[in-house]
């Protein structure tokens, strides 16, 4: 037991200096509040209420400071009612208010250190402005008041009255007692006993006076309670109406956060339509491009007849592309609707590759560059809209051959990861910066590399990439060194799911 006292006596000390901490702890008070220079009885008045015209002070402090704070803080004050709310930082402790609308108001007073060692726990009052109110409630302290000073009046005089009975018996016993116990003072007592009888008849008629009073001061007493009934009704009336009033707002505000979501929900959608039409648009400009050049060709070398039909075979093919984005964009307009559905299909995405690969070569030749393709043997059917990721690609292959010098090297490869399809697009060109590589499929964001041969270049085609490729549920990323080339990527499930196949 003696071994256990040290440590009993310790954590005695240790609670005791936790409650000395707390005790410490910097507090904000509301010490005083004042209506139009008249101070409110803070411990006595359940509620505050002012009018409009009123102005409102608040007095407030700070307990316990550390003894190394000095003048070094300030005061942060809130005002809040039901639709908004005002704060100010001050170094005074008194802040006032006027013409303020009516409302439901609650009064913050809180305080900090300018070096942040503490900030004091806050203090906080609630108001109201309500001019009907407060005409009431004065009006009501007024009869109260009326009332208690009538009530005061009813027992004194009935004091008095109680009074003069009992000396009136007392003298009445005294004097017959008087009487038998000697003859010889029969002519004094006679004549005390006719001045006592004068005596007790003015304060009968004193007694006459006091009911009478008393029963004015019951009616009147019954007249002021009926009235301060009637003012009290007025009051519940009002507060119900407040009530009302309140739920309305309620209501209206949840009306008025329900239009600003859709008011948040049409700007985005109006967003998503601009993105699609950007979408279209960039993916009708790339085909007629091809068109312009395969027509220049057609112009400008002297081909052969194969030659010649394999060329315009590519312009009817690519000129068929052109119609079918023209026939989505139409019924888009149709719909208006800013999702772009898909159509997913099981198919080699082989295939793909070597089609995006052979409209590019022409381009590719006209700049000396070579162009290669490594498609693995073992990759299955891939579940993807046909047309959308032939757009991918065809963007990753015609942006590797605008940003790859003449004599360079492009090489497309794919291969099977796991339960995903990996595509890489890989030159040997100009290659990205840090920055151009954070914002690379950004929309609208130029690269700081410029197409080798004058090419345009919107920022828009990589921008495309990612969506389509998101839309597959997929990923793309790009790895680069600048001067010497880069490697654009994308990975694509085997399966969608159907319910996650829009864009």
């Amino acid at each position: 037991m003696r071994k256990l006292v040290p440590y009993i006596v310790l954590s005695i000390v240790l609670l005791g200096s936790i409650e000395v901490v707390k005790s410490q702890q910097p507090e904000s008070e509301i010490i005083e509040v004042k209506v139009n220079s008249k101070e409110i009885n803070l411990s006595s008045e359940k509620e505050i209420v002012v009018r409009r015209s009123d102005t409102i002070i608040f007095k407030y402090e700070i307990k316990n400071i550390p003894k190394n704070a000095g003048n070094s803080f300030y005061y942060r004050v809130v005002l809040r009612n039901s639709q908004d709310s005002s704060f100010k930082v001050t170094g005074s402790n008194t802040v006032q208010y006027s013409d303020l609308l009516e409302d439901n108001y609650t009064f913050v007073a809180g305080g900090f250190d300018l070096q942040g060692r503490w900030i004091a726990k806050t203090s906080s009052i609630s108001f109201r402005v309500n001019n009907r109110e407060a005409d009431l409630r004065d009006k009501l302290k007024q009869y109260e008041n009326h009332i208690e000073k009538l009530e005061k009046l009813v027992p004194e005089k009935s004091e008095i009255g109680s009074f003069t009975f009992d000396k009136a018996s007392l003298i009445f016993g005294l004097t017959f007692g008087i009487i038998l116990a000697s003859s010889i003072f029969f002519l004094y007592v006679g004549i005390k006993n006719k001045k006592n009888k004068g005596e007790n008849m003015d304060e009968l008629e004193s007694i006459v006076i006091t009911k009478e009073e008393y029963n004015r001061i019951m009616s009147e007493n019954s007249n002021l309670r009926a009235e301060i009934s009637a003012l009290r009704g007025q009051i519940d009336a009002l507060q119900a109406r407040a009530n009302d009033m309140r739920k309305q707002n309620k209501e209206l505000q949840e009306r008025l956060n329900q239009l600003s979501n859709s008011k948040a929900e049409l700007e985005n959608l109006q967003a998503q339509k601009d993105e699609l039409f950007a979408l279209i648009i960039h993916d009708i400009k790339n085909p007629a491009a091809l068109i312009k050049s395969l027509v220049d060709l057609l112009r400008s070398y002297d081909l052969s007849a194969v030659e010649k039909q394999e060329i315009i075979d590519d312009i009817a093919e690519t000129t068929a592309r052109i119609v079918s984005l023209s026939q989505e964009v139409t019924k888009i307009l149709a719909l208006e609707t800013t999702k772009l559905e898909l159509n997913i299909e099981a198919v080699q995405i082989g295939a793909i590759i070597e089609d995006v690969v052979n409209r590019n070569f022409v381009s590719a030749r006209s700049k000396n560059i070579e162009m290669t393709y490594d498609i693995s043997k073992s990759l299955p059917e891939i579940e993807i809209d046909t047309q959308k990721i032939d757009e991918v690609l065809d963007n990753l292959v015609s942006n590797a051959i605008k940003f790859t010098q003449k004599g360079g090297k492009v090489h497309v490869r794919s291969y099977l990861d796991g339960n995903k399809v990996i595509v890489e697009v890989n030159d040997n060109g100009l290659g990205l910066t840090e920055d151009d590589i954070k914002r690379a499929f950004q929309r609208g964001n130029k690269l700081s590399a410029q197409p080798t041969a004058g090419e345009t270049s919107t920022g828009l085609g990589l921008w495309i990439v990612k969506k389509l490729v998101d839309a597959h549920n997929g990923r793309v990323w790009v790895k680069s060194t600048l001067g010497k080339g880069s490697s654009f990527a994308f990975s694509l499930p085997l399966k969608q799911k159907k319910e996650e196949v829009t864009a």
